[in-house]
């Protein structure tokens, strides 16, 4: 099915989409290797876009929320850390509704991330 859908993806964001969904679904079938595998690629496309792009943060939060399912807790809050700090001093440079959107996704990052520190 990859093999099919990936080449009608033209852009990163349905890329990004698909390799994300896909990775829920390997998880659900118990092959983590596979899931982690499909995170890590959507991650990959996702680091192309800016650092304060929403799908981008939300790839980075889905790839620490596996990390942190498979009991590697400080790695995905390392992960999660790393990618606040550079969207954190990115935002400030955004407008308008660019801003808003990625301000949002910053906090359910930080959220995320203030959850699990509890």
């Amino acid at each position: 099915m990859e093999e099919e859908l990936m080449p009608q993806c033209t852009t990163h964001e349905p890329q990004i989409f698909y390799l994300k969904t896909s990775g829920e679904f390997y998880e659900k079938l118990s092959e983590p290797q596979k899931a982690k595998q499909h995170f890590e690629k959507a991650v990959e496309i996702a680091n192309t876009l800016a650092v304060t792009h929403p799908t981008r943060l939300m790839a980075i939060l889905d790839l620490a929320q596996l990390v942190h399912r498979q009991n590697e807790k400080a790695k995905a809050a390392e992960i999660l850390s790393d990618v606040l700090v550079a969207a954190t001093k990115e935002v400030k440079l955004l407008s308008g509704e660019e801003a808003k959107e990625s301000q949002k996704a910053i906090d359910v990052v930080q959220g995320q991330l203030d959850k699990w520190n509890k």
